[in-house]
């Protein structure tokens, strides 16, 4: 008996766990796509803070090269005229600081920065140093920082005319406001991911109920199996592989029920054979010699039911190369042992064979002792052997009374009740039971051909040259051939 083995693995719900891998997936996914569209906002921040710098750029160099002084009607003359009039008629963006350099300014004594009036939340042009750096370093553009607040700059210079040191114009884009407006955005983004993650979850939750469904009946069904209750099936619907299981599980209970059957059926046919010998062999009235003759029949019970047994393992047939003629020839002389009005062998099957001769020569034997139990006792008795395809054919005829066709649908079937049939070798013991179990351990069949009046002829068919270790073997009835 096999031992069972403790249970592995997670002690999780499956459907439990269906939901966390869907939840993981999905998480992962949405997370990948906050963490994309964060970059790529980011990104764009940048490049909307540069295409801005290039823009505010651009603008003072036209009006620096076609405005002219309203007072002189004449193009500007000095940065410091063009800058304050230019930076009067500007309304930044968010995050826009727009600042002048008028580096005339010393000789005034006036500040040379110049600023716009609006507020500048920043705390730029209060850095005048970090200003001036900006205006008189080699770079026209980069990346400077006030106060930890990162912005993007770029510079023009204004050529002030003769004899001026002229000025410049700077344009700086702070990212903070572009940032901040990304976070929101972002925030928005994941409170709508976790919406639809929740809802994801939720319908995951249902769905694999439903999926999962089959199998909880199937952990149901199982629960509720003992050995005389068999009768449960599942309902099979949908052809997915959840409907396989299901089917494939209906098919095992198929498979136990029957096996169950049989196993009754065994168990009655033993013991109504046993008691029957078993009492002859007690009653003191009965004759010594018919008292011996119920011993020797329950030994042949016993055997028999030692033979069946063995027949459920896997080693119970050995195929090895077998010469058929001489094993025909130990066929005879098993059953000329047994006695009787006398054996003929009327064919006789030439070459090789990979069968279990020990085991086709004890199934020979009991197809023998069954013959002389319902032979008339005058006709001698047929046994042969011959080769039809690939298949090596034995048999055994008896004159006896035959068998009705429903007998002979049932008489080779494992175990099956027929005190009162034909074949007295099933009524003494299980001899005829041992017949079918070894033909299919060989992977071969039984069968009989008869009629009522006109004797029987039992035989076996097994493989010539395919070796199959001993299996689960079919209880199916075995239909009988048409009649002699």
């Amino acid at each position: 008996m096999t031992e069972p083995t403790a249970p592995t693995g997670s002690a999780f719900p499956a459907r439990l766990r269906i939901v966390a891998w869907i939840m993981l997936t999905v998480a992962l996914g949405l997370l990948a796509v906050v963490l994309t569209v964060r970059s790529a906002l980011l990104t764009d921040v940048e490049n909307q803070a540069n295409e801005n710098i290039v823009q505010e750029i651009d603008e003072f160099a036209t009006f620096a090269e076609r405005g002219v002084d309203p007072d002189t009607g004449a193009p500007f003359g000095s940065a410091g005229r063009l800058l304050p009039l230019y930076l009067e008629r500007q309304f930044p963006s968010g995050g826009e600081v727009l600042l002048g350099w008028d580096r005339d300014a010393a000789r005034t004594g006036t500040s040379p920065l110049l600023a716009q009036t609006v507020d500048d939340r920043f705390g730029l042009r209060e850095d005048q140093g970090l200003v001036r750096g900006l205006v008189d370093g080699p770079e026209r553009s980069g990346t400077a920082s006030v106060d930890g607040r990162e912005f993007r700059w770029g510079r023009t210079d204004v050529d002030g005319g003769p004899g001026s040191g002229g000025g410049a114009f700077l344009v700086a884009v702070f990212l903070e406001p572009g940032r901040e407006a990304v976070a929101e955005v972002v925030e928005l983004v994941v409170v709508v991911c976790l919406g639809g993650l929740v809802l994801t979850v939720a319908i995951a939750f249902v769905v694999a109920g439903r999926i999962l469904a089959p199998v909880r009946t199937v952990a149901r069904a199982a629960s509720r199996i003992t050995r005389t209750r068999l009768g449960s099936r599942i309902e099979v619907r949908g052809r997915d592989d959840v409907a396989a299981l299901a089917l494939t599980f209906n098919a095992m209970l198929d498979r136990l029920q029957e096996a169950s059957r049989v196993q009754r059926g065994f168990s009655t046919a033993a013991g109504i054979r046993l008691r029957d010998a078993v009492a002859v062999m007690g009653d003191d009235t009965r004759p010594a010699p018919e008292r011996r003759a119920a011993g020797r029949r329950a030994g042949q019970i016993l055997d028999d039911l030692d033979v069946l047994a063995a027949g459920q393992t896997p080693d119970f047939v050995d195929p090895r190369p077998t010469d058929l003629t001489r094993l025909t020839g130990s066929f005879a002389e098993d059953a000329r042992a047994l006695g009787g009005p006398g054996w003929v062998v009327t064919d006789v099957a030439h070459g090789t064979a990979d069968v279990d001769p020990d085991r086709l020569r004890d199934a020979v034997a009991r197809l023998a002792r069954n013959a002389l139990e319902n032979c008339s006792g005058v006709a001698d008795l047929r046994l042969g052997t011959r080769t039809t395809g690939d298949d090596l054919e034995i048999w055994v005829a008896d004159d006896g009374p035959g068998l009705t066709a429903a007998q002979a649908a049932r008489v080779l079937n494992r175990y099956q009740d027929q005190t009162s049939d034909h074949a007295g070798g099933v009524v003494g013991g299980l001899g005829l039971a041992v017949v079918r179990a070894v033909a299919d351990a060989h992977e071969g069949s039984a069968w009989v051909e008869t009629a009522p009046g006109a004797g029987a002829l039992f035989g076996l068919r097994v493989p010539l040259r395919r070796v199959v270790p001993a299996g689960d073997a079919t209880t199916a009835p075995v239909p009988a051939r048409a009649a002699r």
